[in-house]
């Protein structure tokens, strides 16, 4: 029986692997992202039919404005990500894509009332300089890299954003009821996108059929369906701190499979931009946390374990 922790790490590496995936996915980034919530949701729906999972209704109609919004932002998420990963290389875009956190610290004030501390403002300062170097104002861009995809992964962070703002509101929801609602959802926004542009390839090599299917399902069924059921799992059970910390493996993941096993190319600046995003970042999470902060979140992962376990 795997603990929470070994889950969310599992987890945090696929999510991190999916820009290596895709690189065997012969199709259009819009068919594959049209999938990915399609076959994801169909993954879901056939686990809690399996698990005799009983759908909450009234809780899903009286969050549905919300979840409305939040796959709305999943879609372009995915969206600007897979196609800033062809554009650019997939170091670059995962960790502009982590952008999100400093985002939202700046935003705090105006959206959870909160106030920025002058550690966070740090954090927020030196992130940016990070994304000056991953995106090539110092030093040139990497071989290979087309602008466009700088401007899209920055835009799929904004994205990410918006996805982790609505879902703080997804309270009372089970999280089969509200990742099945948001990735049916998000499929359907993408069907128009998949329709115009067509499967036409993206890949600048060849690719055997078979074999971009197969890296297509194994997305789906996967990195989105199952893997999604293990990261709620563990979210329930680990502390708000272990998951922030836990978390920035993706990048991490991203950055060196993109590396050793694509053999992308980094230059120095993007580097060293990469560690200070992804430093300033869970620097962000950590920094400015008390002693009262720990204690809350100790007692709400003993609670949450009580539950799992029916006490």
């Amino acid at each position: 029986m795997l603990s929470s922790e070994a889950k969310f790490i599992i987890t945090m590496v696929g999510y991190g692997s999916i820009g290596l995936v895709l690189a065997f996915v012969p199709f259009s980034t819009e068919v594959v992202v049209l999938c990915r919530a399609m076959v994801g949701a169909a993954t879901i729906l056939l686990l809690i039919t399996a698990l005799k999972h009983r759908v909450d209704l009234a809780a899903i109609k009286s969050h549905l404005p919300v979840m409305i919004g939040s796959s709305l932002c999943l879609a372009f998420n995915w969206l600007c990500l897979f196609a800033a990963y062809r554009l650019t290389t997939v170091a670059v875009a995962s960790v502009l894509n982590y952008l999100a956190p400093i985002l939202l610290v700046v935003a705090a004030p105006f959206l959870f009332h909160e106030r920025i501390t002058a550690k966070k403002a740090v954090c927020v300062g030196v992130a940016f300089v990070g994304v000056a170097l991953v995106s090539g104002v110092f030093g040139g861009l990497a071989e290979g890299t087309d602008p466009l995809g700088i401007v899209l992964a920055i835009a799929a962070a904004f994205c990410f954003a918006g996805i982790v703002t609505f879902n703080k509101h997804l309270v009372g929801v089970d999280p089969l009821d509200k990742t099945f609602v948001q990735l049916f959802l998000a499929g359907l926004w993408l069907i128009p996108f998949a329709i115009v542009v067509g499967p036409a390839p993206e890949v600048p090599v060849a690719v055997d059929p078979a074999i971009g299917l197969g890296a297509l399902l194994f997305v789906g069924v996967v990195l989105t369906g199952l893997v999604y059921v293990w990261y709620f799992d563990a979210i329930a059970t680990l502390p708000v701190q272990t998951v922030a910390v836990l978390g920035y493996l993706e990048p991490v993941v991203s950055v060196l499979t993109s590396a050793l096993i694509l053999g992308e190319p980094l230059t120095p600046a993007g580097l060293v931009g990469s560690i200070l995003v992804i430093g300033a970042a869970l620097a962000g999470e950590t920094w400015a946390r008390t002693p009262a902060d720990d204690a809350a979140d100790a007692e709400e992962a003993t609670a949450s374990k009580d539950l799992a376990s029916g006490a």
